[in-house]
């Protein structure tokens, strides 16, 4: 071979290893840092202005998941600098993934914040939820065709067959998963759940690895490249779920910086609270370091007592619980684990505050009857929120689309900051100050104090299981204490 000859491959292999090197940190340089995407994926609706900026935050690199989805095999974080911390290992390993269910309906409202639809549509101290699909946007207007009379079984493959899509998923579970169905049944493990020996209310469960709703999922694939199941699935969910997982975890900023809290005045316009008459619906309230306060959503129904809440049981007082696109849960008792199985959600405590369209749309159409005070029933432990300026009265209406119009117009349904990209559970033992939790106040703001600790049903009147009084009721302001 002609020396010439020799030169001219070795410029072309030295192109091609620097073009490597580039593409490599190019790569690296998108995932540490960049501009994400709405994840609210509605159409025919809109989001608050008031929060155009927190939806399409800056994002920095935290920590990135990984899943070693076959039995025995590894879970742990990667940091930016290329550190490893090791947090669990799989017990047993994930099959399929499955459709969700109708009582799950909040995972039609997301995708991921890097453009992509595969993330986390669920974090919470008891589990986590991935969707996998359909690569596609929710309609509310055709979603309003599905009521009970329409589909009475509401099961997946009839809402389907009437020409609403369902999303597909899996669940990684917790090590208590794993004994109760080994307890139970052996034989009938769930496909659709990769079991950990992670312990509720740790790590990945609302410890310091949790990942926010909204994050990308991602798999590697033959080329060794990471992709979002999007592309792996695409439309065929009888496809294994792959191996090798990773989860994507940032830290959402705007021009001023990332949320330091959210409160939350705790009444609707008619309410007479503690004393005071309410002529106004209370403010929602995103507060950030410098001292900026917006105004972001309204509240339309107060809460005033706690209920009985699956996953309180992993979670501490005062502490935030679970997060996805239709919830946001506090907690009210304290971290007992699923012992003593089958009285445990005696020990549960907590209050959740619901978007309105979603609570409207369980309530009437998939007929859960709940969430809305006195429509069919008492329901104190859930507060509701809309968008600024809303009327309580509009959530006694059970059409979830009159006039061809989603009721309640901005949503708030997988909207930053309360149900997407901001918000997860976070708690440190023995380090409250870097721990996600929830303060109160009964004053109108005025004071703040801890959380005290509620167990079971509070707030329902004439009920057996319940203690008619609630210390929720006094309630003025509740504020999440925002840590990252």
């Amino acid at each position: 071979m002609r020396k010439s000859t020799k030169k001219i491959i070795c410029f072309f292999v030295g192109i091609l290893v620097i073009l490597g090197v580039f593409s490599r940190n190019v790569f690296a340089n998108s995932i540490e840092k960049y501009k994400g995407s709405i994840v609210a994926d509605s159409i025919n609706s809109k989001i608050p202005e008031e929060v155009r900026e927190e939806n399409t935050p800056n994002l920095d690199l935290m920590y990135m998941i990984y899943i070693e989805n076959r039995d025995g095999g590894s879970i742990y974080q990667e940091f930016p600098d290329g550190s490893k911390r090791s947090i669990g290992n799989v017990i047993r390993s994930g099959k399929y993934p499955t459709n969700s269910s109708a009582g799950f309906w909040a995972s039609h409202y997301d995708a991921a914040n890097d453009g992509t639809h595969s993330c986390i549509t669920a974090s919470a101290s008891n589990n986590v939820h991935v969707r996998v699909g359909p690569n596609e946007s929710y309609d509310p207007i055709k979603a309003a065709e599905i009521t009970k009379a329409s589909v009475p079984s509401l099961s997946p493959a009839d809402i389907e067959a009437a020409g609403v899509w369902m999303p597909k998923q899996f669940t990684i579970g917790t090590e208590d998963d794993y004994v109760y169905a080994e307890i139970n049944n052996p034989s009938k493990f769930t496909e659709s759940i990769i079991y950990t020996d992670i312990l509720g209310g740790n790590e990945i469960f609302g410890g310091e690895s949790g990942a926010f709703v909204g994050n990308p999922v991602q798999f590697l694939d033959n080329d060794e490249e990471w992709k979002s199941l999007d592309y792996y699935y695409n439309g065929s969910y009888d496809k294994p779920i792959p191996e090798d997982l990773r989860i994507v975890v940032s830290k959402p900023s705007i021009s001023i910086g990332s949320p330091v809290s959210i409160e939350f005045e705790n009444w609707a316009a008619g309410d007479t609270v503690n004393g005071e008459y309410k002529e106004s619906n209370g403010r929602v309230l995103l507060n950030y370091a410098d001292g900026t306060s917006k105004h972001i959503a309204d509240i339309i129904q107060r809460v005033r007592g706690t209920g009985r809440f699956g996953g309180s049981e992993y979670s501490h007082v005062g502490t935030f619980r679970a997060s996805h696109p239709g919830v946001i849960c506090l907690s009210t008792s304290p971290k007992v684990g699923r012992s003593n199985w089958g009285t445990y959600i005696d020990y549960s405590g907590g209050i959740q505050l619901v978007p309105a369209n979603h609570a409207k749309f369980l309530a009437y159409n998939v007929d859960q009857k709940s969430f809305i005070d006195g429509a069919y029933s008492q329901q104190p432990h859930y507060g509701i929120i809309a968008s600024i300026g809303a009327n309580k009265e509009d959530l006694y209406n059970p059409e979830y689309a009159p006039n061809g119009e989603i009721t309640f117009d901005p949503i708030l349904e997988a909207v930053a900051p309360l149900y997407s990209q901001y918000l997860k559970p976070k708690y440190i033992d023995g380090d409250i100050e870097n721990s996600t939790m929830f303060v109160i106040s009964e004053d109108f703001g005025v004071n703040w104090k801890e959380t005290p600790t509620i167990m079971g049903l509070t707030g329902f009147e004439n009920h057996s299981a319940s203690f008619e009084e609630s210390p929720v009721a006094s309630w003025t302001n509740i504020k999440i204490l925002l840590e990252y």
